[in-house]
Formats: structure tokens, sequence, C-alpha cells
């Protein structure tokens, strides 16, 4: 993946997991989510859990896309 795709990527995870977990409820703001990806620092004063959704929502994230991604060479072959 190109240097520009990652840094769509990367904006991507950190906007999907703030807005779904923002969705369930989650508390954090956008840059508390994107201190929590980017650097691992969670937000002072938040529930762990709420760490752990936006964690989770990225993992799911990325699945997705290493899926789409791997579907897409598939269909490149000969």
């Amino acid at each position: 993946m190109g240097t520009y795709a990652r840094q769509i990527l990367d904006r991507l995870l950190i906007d999907l997991s703030w807005a779904s977990s923002h969705l369930e409820g989650n508390t954090y703001t956008r840059l508390d989510t994107e201190n929590l990806i980017e650097f691992g620092r969670q937000a002072p004063g938040k529930d762990q859990r709420e760490a752990q959704m936006i964690l989770n929502h990225k993992a799911a994230i990325e699945m997705l896309v290493s899926s789409a991604l791997f579907r897409s060479l598939i269909a490149e072959k000969p």
C-alpha cells in the first residue's frame, strides 16, 4: 500500500472508530481517539472499557480493509 493510501486509511481508522464508538455512547472525543490509536495513550479520567471499544472498532475496520484488499488481489489474477 502506498504512502498516500496509508495516510487515508489511518484517517479512516480514526474517524470510523470514533464515530462507531460514539454511536454506542462512548465519551472519547475525536482527539482522544486519535491519541489512543496513534500513540496508545488512553484519555485521563475515562473508563478502560471505552478505550477497548475504540480499539475493537479499529481492529474490525482493519479486518474489513484487509479482506477487501485480499479479494481485489485475487480478482486481478488471470
